[in-house]
């Protein structure tokens, strides 16, 4: 019997909605974090920051800095894996489990992300994800104490980046090549005024540079969070989420007061007091802990709109995040496609031209349109466009989409 017929996509009415708002809410972080990237690249962000030297653009870096960066990114990963598990339990469940689909699934995840860097932007996450999706699948099949084991090995492996930094080593990767050939003069030109091709260079050269960062520093994260989030699915805590919530409030909002805390203080104390000019294993330590605060702020995060949705007016509001995230994907990729219009030549070359508090204004104006074209989409479609060319793929046969 062929797979297709032993795997089927999740219906409309068996979502759980929760979970879709957790997205939505991801999408509209992950647009803010990104943003200033769009806008200039991650190499010459110190100085484009201290060029914007006014109260109000200093002010909006700040509150970007303590309460964005670097915490959405966990929140997806969590999402991610919460969702994989869910789909690998049911087939399981079932006695459907296939390896040709997930492998299917994460071969078009991988496809997807390098299109997105090659000809959209340098900054894709998906195929990071993709890489991860068979560790993670082997692991959310293992026993609970396994998969734990898993997630401390992971996060607490203090070589990564060196290992990174090995395999670019046998390759001849010079990391530093953007740098070298590509200054920050010659990268406003080439947004504001060169070819799609030259663009592309540029894209390609910022995703070696950034690769370090990516695969050394970001995936362990990334992926603990992915291995908590099959752990809450296995764990039965989902279904259970009210509840959980309820019994455990006090605490989560104490461990999101020391994450901040602790945020702060490596950021405003430890960094420009010290630097990197420390113990090296005081520095591992300090650099844990610096990556489980952003772990547990976004964590903290999804509860808060959790216990907004259950226990506040803001329900109504919030509801209205369902839809752009059951069309996260679309959603994710529609962000850098408008990026690409609104930075570069082929629309209006703002590269570098926006200061901070622009670009947040930018990310209104894009998720507010993400808010009303994401469910009068899905009152015609049942998926988003790239969820549906994701899923026929996984599914190998086309899906249909038109309601």
């Amino acid at each position: 019997m062929k797979d297709s017929n032993l795997t089927t996509p999740t219906k409309e009415n068996s979502r759980i909605e929760i979970l879709d708002i957790w997205r939505g809410f991801a999408i509209f972080g992950i647009l803010v974090v990104n943003i200033l990237v769009f806008n200039c690249s991650f190499v010459y962000r110190p100085a484009y920051e201290q060029e914007w030297s006014s109260t109000l653009n200093q002010t909006t870096l700040r509150f970007l800095e303590i309460f964005f960066y670097s915490n959405f990114y966990p929140i997806f990963s969590f999402l991610f894996g919460l969702g994989v598990a869910l789909q690998v339990l049911k087939q399981v469940e079932r006695n459907t489990f296939r390896w040709s689909f997930f492998v299917r699934r994460f071969l078009g995840l991988f496809l997807l992300g390098v299109l997105h860097i090659v000809f959209i932007w340098s900054g894709d996450i998906l195929h990071l994800y993709a890489l991860l999706g068979i560790p993670l699948i082997l692991l959310i099949l293992a026993p609970n104490a396994v998969l734990w084991i898993g997630m401390a090995f992971v996060f607490l492996f203090p070589f990564w980046a060196d290992l990174i930094g090995f395999i670019e080593g046998l390759y001849n990767f010079n990391v530093g090549l953007t740098l070298e050939e590509y200054p920050r003069e010659t990268l406003n030109e080439i947004y504001q005024q060169g070819t799609y091709l030259e663009l592309l260079v540029v894209r390609l050269k910022e995703y070696r540079f950034a690769a370090n960062m990516l695969y050394g520093f970001m995936a362990p994260v990334a992926f603990s969070m992915m291995l908590l989030g099959a752990y809450v699915v296995k764990s039965g805590r989902l279904e259970s989420l009210s509840l959980w919530i309820k019994a455990h409030q006090a605490k989560i909002c104490i461990l999101a007061l020391i994450a901040f805390a602790y945020n702060a203080f490596i950021i405003y104390y430890m960094l420009p007091t010290y630097g990197r000019d420390i113990d090296p294993f005081l520095g591992y330590v300090l650099t844990r802990l610096y990556f489980l605060s952003h772990m547990i702020k976004g964590l903290f995060y999804l509860f808060l709109v959790a216990w907004l949705y259950e226990n506040t007016i803001l329900k109504k509001p919030l509801s209205y995040l369902q839809a752009v995230g059951r069309m996260a994907l679309s959603n994710y990729l529609l962000q850098s496609i408008l990026a690409l219009f609104i930075f570069s030549n082929l629309g209006l070359a703002w590269y570098e031209h926006l200061s901070p508090f622009q670009c947040v204004l930018a990310v209104l104006s894009i998720y507010s349109f993400q808010m009303i074209i994401s469910p009068i989409w899905l009152r015609h479609f049942r998926y988003g466009w790239f969820e549906w060319l994701w899923r026929s793929f996984s599914y190998g046969r086309l899906l249909k989409n038109k309601k």
